[in-house]
């Protein structure tokens, strides 16, 4: 629904006004934010939400235009988050960088190899 919301909100908006679903879905999507592990999935809900304050003032329901200030302040935890992801993201990658470079030196050849093999020839 994120994406949805991203890529057309007055119509996303529109329809969960019609049902009365709104305020409700806010609620469930805003609790169930905690459980989202991965950047890319805090990332769609992020832009589903920046793509609400681009709505023209005029097409914003009630209902979300007197949540804003609690939906600005779950937008602030989010790109916390999305941050915090990232920089954990990025040390894993190091480490595995790491491990990666000491298991090559640990495999390389010695000169030794180079000179002369210990396999017998087969010809």
């Amino acid at each position: 629904i994120a994406v949805c919301i991203w890529y057309n909100p007055e119509l996303s908006i529109g329809i969960l006004e019609q049902k009365g679903w709104t305020s409700a879905f806010f609620q469930v999507w805003f609790k169930q934010l905690p459980h989202f592990k991965y950047d890319f999935n805090n990332q769609r809900v992020m832009f589903g939400l920046v793509s609400l304050l681009r709505m023209n003032e005029q097409q914003i329901p009630e209902t979300i235009y007197n949540s804003m200030p609690l939906i600005i302040k779950e937008m602030v935890k989010l790109s916390t988050k999305i941050l915090e992801l990232r920089e954990k993201d990025q040390s894993e990658i190091k480490e595995q960088d790491e491990e990666a470079v000491d298991c090559l030196l640990y495999t390389s050849p010695s000169p030794r190899d180079r000179q002369k093999s210990r396999m017998p020839s087969s010809a």
